[in-house]
């Protein structure tokens, strides 16, 4: 189950849109890469919340719109990411949008 956020990240970036990859190759992936320190609380709490919603998301055939209950799952990511230090919001936000359109969710 150890996977890595890496790992779980890049399963929940494919298919994803483009904006969503570029923010996160952008924002997120350079602090990895730089050694953060992604077992950290707050790194396992992203990684949990992105493992929960791909988890769910699976459950749907491609191209299946995703019922609103998965609202409590991407709300879980969202709080995620906002706990991690110096995370720039804009991107948050701009990811969050981008990936909720991928999932063909409507909120």
């Amino acid at each position: 189950r150890e996977r890595g956020i890496g790992v779980v990240a890049s399963e929940m970036l494919e298919g994803i849109s483009h904006e969503t990859q570029l923010a996160w190759a952008e924002n997120i992936q350079p602090l990895i890469d730089r050694g953060l320190d992604t077992s950290s609380p707050e790194w396992q709490t992203v990684e949990a919340a992105l493992t929960s919603l791909k988890d769910y998301a699976d459950t749907f055939d491609a191209g299946e719109l995703i019922p609103e209950d998965v609202r409590p799952y991407v709300n879980g990511v969202q709080n995620a990411l906002a706990n991690i230090p110096n995370i720039d919001l804009s991107t948050m936000d701009q990811m969050m949008s981008s990936l909720l359109a991928g999932l063909s969710v409507d909120l």
